[in-house]
């Protein structure tokens, strides 16, 4: 019985981000390092499927000098529920935040903190 399978190919750039080079180190400690890039990989999907800004945010605190508590935060600020039952999103999309911290010319319409904001607030490392 032949398996379809897909090959992704990607490039990290541990010179450019601190992310990549942990996650170069991750995945060579890993004694199935295949594995270890897939099972990464379909983690940041189901992370997205939460809330489609948290893969990015999440991977852009990643660094030998984060501690797993941040973390735990973060996703706790996201999986929190408001009151009429919905979770706590922050309403500004992420291609318009990227575009405006890499422009800087982009206006984003301002709004009341997320939930999720009000959670994070004094708990990201500097």
């Amino acid at each position: 019985m032949k398996q379809e399978r897909k090959k992704i190919i990607l490039y990290l750039r541990p010179e450019l981000s601190e992310a990549d080079k942990f996650a170069i180190k991750k995945i060579e400690e890993s004694p199935v390092q295949t594995e270890a890039v897939r099972t990464a990989l379909l983690a940041g999907i189901a992370l997205g499927e939460i809330d489609d800004r948290l893969p990015s945010l999440l991977a852009s605190i990643l660094s030998d000098r984060t501690k797993a508590d941040t973390f735990k935060v973060m996703l706790d600020s996201f999986l929190t529920v408001d009151s009429d039952g919905t979770y706590a999103h922050n309403k500004v999309n992420l291609s318009q935040a990227k575009r405006a911290l890499l422009t800087d010319k982009v206006k984003i319409e301002k709004e009341p903190p997320s939930q999720a904001a009000q959670n994070l607030k004094g708990s990201l490392p500097d």
